[in-house]
């Protein structure tokens, strides 16, 4: 997806991802939950999925990125950023620790939510985020100054 690319092809599921990998390993837990979820199109901006990454720190504690450093998103966008936050929000409740969450826009307008992860610091990526920056509170539809382009 970070070429461009589209998800029009069923690709078959396994659990040898490398990220999958390295993110048990880096955290060395006992077990760990995968969920399935079925391929949707989505909507796109320069050729790139619509997605936010949410980092959940604590109940009503979040941040909001933009997941695709590769581009900007209109400020017009900032109102849907602000609401997949306050749908990871509504996650951690279930979950009881920090996490990020991402969410996908669907072509019907909807937010979808597409994965959780690791909590910032612990094997997820800053995405639009400079690393010093990524506070409570934020919100960024690009990458800002520091951010991990590459």
């Amino acid at each position: 997806m970070a070429s461009k690319g589209t998800a029009s092809q069923l690709i078959p599921f396994t659990i040898d991802d490398p990220r999958l990998v390295d993110i048990l390993f880096e955290n060395n837990v006992r077990t760990t939950r995968l969920a399935v979820r079925p391929v949707i199109e989505i909507q796109r901006q320069h050729g790139y999925p619509i997605e936010f990454r949410c980092y959940v720190f604590g109940p009503q504690e979040v941040a909001v990125s933009n997941y695709y450093a590769q581009m900007h998103l209109p400020e017009s966008f900032r109102q849907t950023a602000q609401q997949a936050g306050a749908l990871a929000v509504q996650l951690q409740p279930h979950v009881g620790t920090g996490f990020t969450a991402d969410f996908r826009l669907a072509p019907n307008g909807h937010l979808i939510f597409l994965e959780g992860g690791p909590p910032w610091g612990q094997g997820s990526h800053p995405c639009c985020f400079d690393p010093d920056k990524l506070k409570p509170g934020r919100i960024v539809l690009g990458p800002e100054e520091g951010a991990l382009t590459r």
